[in-house]
C-alpha cells in the first residue's frame, strides 16, 4: 500500500481531498469554452439543488398547468391549430 493512502481509501470508503486549482489545470483547463460553460451551468444547478435542499424530479410535473385545459377539447384544439396552418409557406 503506498504510504500517502490509507486502507480506507484503498476500499473506496474514503476520497483524498484535491485542490480545485489541480483539477481545473488536469482535467479543465483543455476543454473548449463550451464544454467548460456546460460545467459552470451543471455546477450551478447542483450547488442550487443543494441549497434548496430539494431536487425536482419530473414526476412533481405530472398534473401541473391541467387547470388551463379545464373544457377544453383536445381533437378540436389540435384541428384548430392545424387551420392555422395551412396556406403558410
Amino acid at each position: 500500500m503506498d504510504a500517502g493512502r490509507s486502507l480506507a481509501y484503498d476500499l473506496g470508503m474514503a476520497r483524498p481531498k484535491r485542490d480545485p486549482e489541480a483539477i481545473y489545470d488536469e482535467h479543465i483547463a483543455a476543454l473548449p469554452d463550451e464544454a467548460k460553460l456546460r460545467l459552470v451551468v451543471l455546477i450551478t444547478e447542483a450547488v442550487a439543488e443543494r441549497a434548496s435542499g430539494r431536487r425536482t424530479r419530473l414526476a412533481d410535473l405530472d398534473g401541473l398547468g391541467m387547470d388551463a385545459w379545464e373544457g377544453v377539447d383536445p381533437d378540436a384544439y389540435v384541428r384548430a391549430l392545424r387551420d392555422e396552418w395551412q396556406g403558410r409557406p
